[in-house]
């Protein structure tokens, strides 16, 4: 008797300790990103992409994952708040000073700055900037993580994320060949940003990025397609 309530008792406290796991260590653990395209390349998405890491550095990685390259950390204390891929090869990036907006020019190669004032960045023209793609479809995201693609009217259900109805993913851009999305994902438990890219019918998704700054600041460029980008600062 006396054995057979030790072992109840030791039942009993694995129970417990095993109950407050998953209530207090088991939320903060639930993962609902894709599978990282850096561990796992997928060549079928194309192109190449900008973003700002959590340093406030610009990085540009190949779409698939393959390879990524920390290229420019603009000095100073105001945030960069877009980055863009230019016609040129080039990169421009837009923070905010005692002048107001201001867009600044990188050469990759040399890492030198130019000021270019309030007038840069992408132009109007063979430009593609979120929500719509070049079929003019937009990106509608529901509570309970749902993601439906499509026209007004004729909107269809392509994926599920399993997230919370307060931290689901956002949309930036549009692959510029359309084929994938760039979504950007906050944890609740910390203020840091991952990109995920979701092909347009909903089959395929990974983890670009991790460890990025919360402003949705990407540009995706593809050669001989164009370029694309988030929408925000212009």
């Amino acid at each position: 008797m006396r054995q057979r309530a030790t072992i109840a008792a030791i039942l009993g406290g694995i129970a417990v300790v095993f109950v407050l796991a998953v209530l207090v260590i088991g939320p903060g653990r639930h993962h609902p990103s894709p599978p990282s395209l850096q561990d796992h390349p997928n060549a079928a998405i194309q192109g190449e992409l900008l973003y700002v890491d959590s340093n406030g550095c610009i990085v540009t990685t190949k779409a698939s994952g393959a390879s990524r390259d920390r290229i420019h950390c603009p000095s100073g204390p105001n945030p960069v708040q877009q980055v863009v891929w230019m016609e040129d090869g080039s990169i421009e990036y837009l923070r905010y000073d005692n002048a107001g907006p201001t867009w600044i020019r990188v050469d990759p190669q040399t890492k030198a700055e130019t000021n270019v004032g309030a007038s840069g960045g992408p132009s109007t023209g063979g430009w593609l900037v979120a929500p719509l793609n070049a079929n003019d479809e937009y990106v509608e995201i529901r509570d309970g993580g749902e993601i439906w693609v499509g026209r007004t009217g004729a909107l269809a259900k392509i994926r599920t994320f399993d997230v919370s109805d307060s931290s689901r993913p956002s949309m930036v851009a549009w692959s510029p060949d359309s084929q994938w999305m760039a979504l950007q994902y906050v944890s609740p438990r910390s203020d840091e940003a991952e990109i995920w890219l979701l092909s347009r019918d909903g089959q395929t998704a990974g983890t670009l990025a991790t460890n990025l700054q919360p402003t949705p600041a990407l540009s995706w460029r593809i050669e001989g397609v164009g370029i694309s980008s988030s929408p925000f600062g212009k």
